[in-house]
């Protein structure tokens, strides 16, 4: 690992966790292919799409994830997905 990468992460699960899809028929491909890897996260308890849900950084817009032990929003970083703000610890 290099000096400037965080020590604290994720790996993802082989397998996404289930989520709800509301609206299925609206949400694009990119929306739910975000969800998917963010169900691979080891925290991901329950996940959830609303029907307007699109394209976002990390987790798509309109999205919803409820995490074990772990509070605030997730974001991808070389490969790996962080708790926000645990570089800054």
């Amino acid at each position: 690992m290099e000096d400037d990468e965080p020590s604290d992460y994720y790996e993802l699960e082989d397998e996404p966790k289930h989520f709800e899809v509301f609206g299925n028929k609206h949400i694009e491909g990119n929306a739910i292919r975000q969800m998917q890897m963010a169900m691979q996260l080891p925290i991901a308890a329950y996940g959830a799409l609303m029907p307007d849900a699109h394209q976002g950084y990390g987790l798509p817009i309109g999205g919803v994830l409820a995490a074990d032990n772990a509070v605030d929003s997730i974001w991808r970083r070389h490969g790996h997905w962080l708790p926000h703000g645990a570089e800054y610890s």
